[in-house]
């Protein structure tokens, strides 16, 4: 593994350097924790790969303060998701479930540097309760905390190993405050938002359709990028999966998720992915979209469920909850437009 390092540290290339290694810590943190996945038998195992892909970044410390945030994230909403479950009656998980988002929202909606820690713990908090109402929330709380950190951890000591024989790739120590700074047109955003997960996440439960809580959590998503551009970037959210449905339903054709060559196009594929976060912003944004979504749809094993619905199915669910999501942004963006507009008018006269 270090001569890899070393190899290309020294490989005469066109090629972006900085893109190879990052390309390389992902692919082989992700082949190392799908080896453990499969060997141990895990029952959640894929969280580790998807974690993988989820916080490699082109620079070693920005995949480090990534990793931190990820950890607590997952945390918060695992702890806290495994007692609502326990301690409700399932008559109040619907009301109770919207209010903790609405709080998560709002709480992401106002922290200034650690948004990804937020949306996480939403995230979390999605899964595991979805996973209680119809699975054992102990397992899933558990499993899911404990694959989490391993792909952390491997890709947290395969970055700082490439920067000891890189460090240019370092990159700048990180050193943010942590703080919350709360507007008043946070409240509407925050329970329009809510709404938007609540509904998503009421529609799968009536619908009962296969992998509906990806719609919720396409919404909590959706939170990193309402602010500026949002049109812009919630295109580049539906290419990026679409991209990785053509490829995964390509791949399902001829390698199913328990086949162990299943690795081979997910190693190469997150390769890819990785060497795309070193490129341009318009590709390094979608880069770890990309690899989140290539994971789950080549690792996820449904029971009952063929390769191709699943590749669909998580396809369709981020499409429905990212379209929800804007939706909701956009009439509040209309609102907010109107009520500045009433304003401006009451001043003039």
């Amino acid at each position: 593994m270090i001569w890899l390092f070393a190899m290309i540290k020294k490989l005469p290339t066109p090629l972006k350097k900085e893109g190879l290694y990052s390309g390389m810590i992902m692919s082989l943190s992700a082949v190392i924790a799908f080896s453990l996945y499969r060997y141990f038998q895990w029952s959640e195992g894929y969280w580790a790969v998807i974690s993988i892909a989820a916080v490699t970044q082109a620079k070693v410390n920005n995949t480090n303060f990534k990793i931190l945030l990820r950890l607590l994230g997952t945390v918060i909403g695992a702890t806290s998701a495994y007692y609502f479950v326990r301690l409700l009656p399932e008559s109040f998980l619907t009301p109770v479930f919207f209010i903790c988002i609405f709080l998560a929202i709002l709480l992401t909606l106002a922290a200034t540097h650690y948004r990804y820690l937020m949306i996480i713990t939403g995230l979390t908090f999605t899964l595991v309760v979805a996973a209680g109402l119809t699975h054992n929330v102990e397992q899933m709380a558990l499993w899911r905390t404990y694959e989490v950190i391993v792909g952390c951890f491997i890709c947290s000591l395969l970055s700082l190993l490439a920067g000891h024989y890189m460090p240019e790739i370092k990159g700048e120590p990180i050193k943010r405050q942590f703080e919350f700074v709360f507007k008043k047109s946070m409240l509407l955003e925050a329970f329009m938002m809510s709404l938007a997960c609540g509904l998503t996440f009421l529609t799968w439960r009536w619908f009962n359709y296969p992998l509906g809580f990806w719609a919720t959590i396409s919404c909590l998503f959706v939170l990193e990028e309402n602010i500026g551009k949002t049109v812009q970037n919630a295109w580049k959210r539906i290419l990026a999966h679409l991209l990785v449905a053509l490829f995964a339903g390509l791949v399902a054709l001829f390698i199913t998720s328990n086949n162990p060559w299943i690795l081979v196009p997910l190693a190469i594929g997150l390769f890819a992915c990785g060497y795309c976060l070193a490129l341009q912003p318009r590709l390094a944004n979608m880069a770890n979209t990309m690899g989140i979504a290539l994971s789950v749809v080549l690792l996820l094993d449904v029971p009952g469920l063929s390769q191709e619905v699943i590749v669909f199915a998580r396809f369709f669910n981020v499409i429905y909850g990212v379209s929800i999501a804007f939706l909701i942004i956009y009439l509040v963006g209309l609102f907010q437009k109107s009520m500045n507009s009433k304003t401006k008018e009451t001043q003039v006269k």
